[in-house]
């Protein structure tokens, strides 16, 4: 899977820049518990058993958080990350490995993370890579 080319697609998008949604705060998983931002994103990828050697699928959650008390920058930042993996077609990243195809498989409800201390909400894509040959 082209995990980089998704992280990368996600971190340099002007229009969540533009919501403040820096390229600094997409995390991978890691690093978020300590973050200052009032607004960041966090990459979740889990595993699908079904995944070939040259090339599967992965499940993807991406989850948006706003330290605010409106969902307006949350659902907007949903709309645009949906609309930015959706455009991904074999597109390569520094991981050697290319996205053939992102499909959208749905939302969360409006939700507030404790450990966060932030509103939030996610969207759950499949994205399906093969390696370079």
């Amino acid at each position: 899977m082209s995990r980089a080319a998704v992280h990368s697609a996600i971190a340099t998008s002007a229009e969540l820049h533009a919501l403040g949604y820096a390229g600094a705060e997409v995390y991978r998983a890691v690093g978020m518990e300590n973050s200052e931002a009032d607004k960041l994103i966090v990459l979740r990828w889990g595993s699908n058993p079904r995944t070939m050697k040259f090339h599967g699928n992965e499940f993807l959650t991406v989850w948006v958080y706003d330290r605010g008390r409106s969902y307006t920058d949350i659902d907007e930042a949903i709309k645009i990350i949906k609309r930015t993996l959706l455009g991904l077609v074999d597109v390569g990243g520094a991981d050697n490995a290319f996205v053939t195809q992102v499909n959208w498989n749905g939302t969360s409800d409006d939700l507030y993370d404790d450990g966060m201390k932030r509103i939030t909400r996610n969207a759950v894509f499949t994205v399906n890579s093969r390696v370079a040959l």
